[in-house]
């Protein structure tokens, strides 16, 4: 089963980790949410991105082909959300063939997060 969140809940979770990060003076903090399908996170415009404390990143996962995962991050970047950053993760095994990071690296825009498993 795949999962989903809405972002009452994402935002729940940020308010509560950004007063932390406040209460214990620690510094910024990356928060990750994981996005393949854009019915992953419902009223994803709503996602707060204004915390002082938190970064938030949205990571365009999934695997397939080169065409099938561009055409993924085309489509949770249609309606880009001010504010957060993006992320791609690259399969070893699932994807077929693996886009290497230099690759990764150009596409448009360009990730700020690059992870690989």
């Amino acid at each position: 089963m795949i999962g989903s969140v809405d972002a009452e809940t994402v935002n729940e979770v940020s308010a509560e980790l950004s007063r932390t990060v406040r209460r214990l003076g620690l510094p910024e903090k990356l928060l990750v949410v994981h996005q393949f399908r854009v019915d992953m996170i419902s009223d994803r415009s709503t996602l707060a991105t204004g915390h002082d404390e938190l970064a938030l990143l949205i990571h365009g996962d999934g695997f397939g082909t080169p065409r099938q995962k561009l055409e993924t991050w085309r489509r949770l970047r249609a309606e880009p959300l001010p504010g957060a950053w993006w992320g791609w993760k690259n399969f070893y095994a699932e994807d077929q063939p693996t886009v290497s990071p230099a690759r990764t690296a150009d596409i448009g825009p360009s990730p700020r997060v690059l992870s690989s498993q």
